[in-house]
């Protein structure tokens, strides 16, 4: 049993199957590659226990084989670097053989209760979805571009961690947050992975097609792209993401408005940044003056001064504002001008537009 494939087709594929492997310590599967070639197809999968990623080619001919081996990582940096032109891959006895620029042996992983070689669990096989709908490429960059900045790391709010996909798609640490007005389904919400969305990011085709079989508490996802199939769970924490007072802050105007130069403010923050620290709460001072926005440090070591774009209504406010936070969001757009309101007592905002809908940035005011 053996294939052969070019190299830049398997690396290709390798790139992107990687993605899907957890990699953790003390889970073997997580850090295994299942390789199956059938009816000239060859598919390659790996997982991370919960979300199975499925990575496939058309092949011109090949016997059918099948193998897991226990070491993904080590593959994936073989494959890459190999610079022959034809890759072949065969069962001898106990291990893989790859035969590229040497030969290359991978053991093979067995099952210790029938001695068959391992069979990775496929979520996928009779899954029978109840509603579906695509998401397009422009979309998915947008996720991962704009709203994935403003995501939470900590497991303590695991709500937080998720991207919110319903009238909207939110990302938020409750410090920061992000929101692309953007309808992937109507009459749906649910709160996708942040690691689902990453691995999206393999797309390479117009349109991802996504199929949902809705469960109890968390909802099960078919994503089929170009080349590859995804499967993944919703996180089931749903009900405590405040939904409702994050929508206010989108959706309702603070008191006053002004239009700033991005790349300037920027700019100005970077070198700011060299001011502040943890001792002042990484904090800088938006003070609100006739002409622009006068940012300082908490020592006013460092003083910068931004002009409004346009004339703006003269008010005199001050907002502390975290100088991490508020790059982050800054840097997750891309327009020149964008427009800022202020005097609300929580924080400030930042609205622009994107080519999937508009974006609304928020950030918390730094507390005393």
């Amino acid at each position: 049993m053996s294939l052969k494939i070019k190299t830049e087709i398997l690396k290709d594929l390798m790139n992107k199957a990687v993605k899907g492997a957890g990699l953790e310590k003390g889970l073997p599967i997580t850090n295994m590659l299942e390789i199956e070639c059938k009816d000239d197809t060859l598919s390659l999968h790996t997982t991370d226990r919960v979300n199975h990623l499925f990575v496939t080619s058309k092949l011109d001919e090949c016997e059918n084989l099948k193998a897991v081996i226990d070491d993904v990582t080590q593959f994936s940096k073989l494959v890459s670097k190999l610079n022959c032109e034809y890759v072949t891959l065969s069962l001898t006895g106990e291990v893989l053989v790859v035969k590229g620029n040497g030969t290359y042996k991978f053991p093979l992983v067995f099952n210790q209760e029938n001695g068959t070689v391992l069979e990775f669990p496929n979520p996928l096989t009779g899954f029978e979805p109840d509603y579906g709908f695509g998401i397009n490429a422009n979309q998915i960059r947008a996720m991962l571009n704009v709203v994935r900045p403003s995501l939470s790391t900590d497991i303590v709010t695991p709500q937080y961690t998720g991207y919110y996909v319903g009238k909207s798609v939110i990302g938020t640490d409750s410090y920061k947050m992000a929101n692309i007005n953007m309808q992937l389904c109507e009459d749906s919400e649910m709160l996708i992975p942040a690691r689902v969305v990453d691995i999206l990011g393999i797309n390479t085709g117009e349109t991802v097609n996504v199929n949902v079989r809705k469960g109890n508490n968390r909802d099960e996802i078919e994503f089929t792209g170009d080349g590859f199939k995804l499967y993944a769970v919703t996180l089931d924490c749903i009900n405590d993401f405040a939904i409702e007072p994050i929508s206010n802050l989108v959706n309702n105007d603070f008191p006053y408005s002004c239009k700033i130069n991005r790349n300037e403010m920027i700019q100005a923050l970077d070198r700011l940044a060299l001011f502040v620290g943890p001792y002042d709460k990484d904090t800088v001072n938006f003070n609100f003056v006739e002409d622009g926005i006068e940012i300082s440090s908490m020592s006013d070591n460092g003083v910068e001064h931004i002009k409004y774009t346009e004339p703006t209504e003269s008010v005199i406010y001050n907002s502390p504002i975290n100088i991490n936070q508020l790059l982050t969001e800054l840097k997750a757009v891309d327009s020149e001008i964008i427009t800022l309101q202020h005097g609300n007592d929580i924080a400030v905002k930042f609205i622009t537009t994107s080519d999937v809908g508009a974006v609304t940035l928020v950030v918390a005011l730094t507390e005393d």
